[in-house]
């Protein structure tokens, strides 16, 4: 994978980013098409340099993939996304008994109000 301007740039947001970015939000950052930065992100993915996180909105977003292991808190009012650390231990061993079924992956997200939102 070349290490081009725009990738830099896509992953230097992403990085900086505590939360997952949409290609239009990258989009609108990044000095490049909307083709080309589909186009990097969809490499990024292919490579294991990003992941893919989507939410009940379907809308797809990017986050580094190599961050620690975390899920996702949303507020249903403004759209605020947080990460947050889950120790699964219990509940992977758990599902691991699930017989004739191999977990490959997980996702995992809470929606409510945030604090802001609260107070509004």
């Amino acid at each position: 994978m070349r290490n081009t301007p725009i990738h830099k740039q896509i992953l230097s947001l992403l990085e900086k980013n505590l939360y997952p970015l949409s290609a239009d939000e990258l989009i609108y950052q990044v000095s490049a098409n909307k083709t080309t930065v589909y186009r990097q992100l969809e490499t990024m993915v292919k490579h294991g340099i990003v992941n893919k996180v989507s939410f009940t909105d379907r809308k797809l977003r990017y986050e580094p993939s190599n961050r620690e292991h975390h899920h996702h808190l949303i507020c249903e009012q403004c759209g605020t996304i947080r990460n947050i650390p889950l120790n699964e231990t219990l509940l992977l061993s758990q599902l691991k008994q699930v017989p004739d079924f191999q977990i490959t992956r997980h996702s995992l997200e809470f929606f409510g109000v945030c604090n802001h939102c609260k107070i509004l």
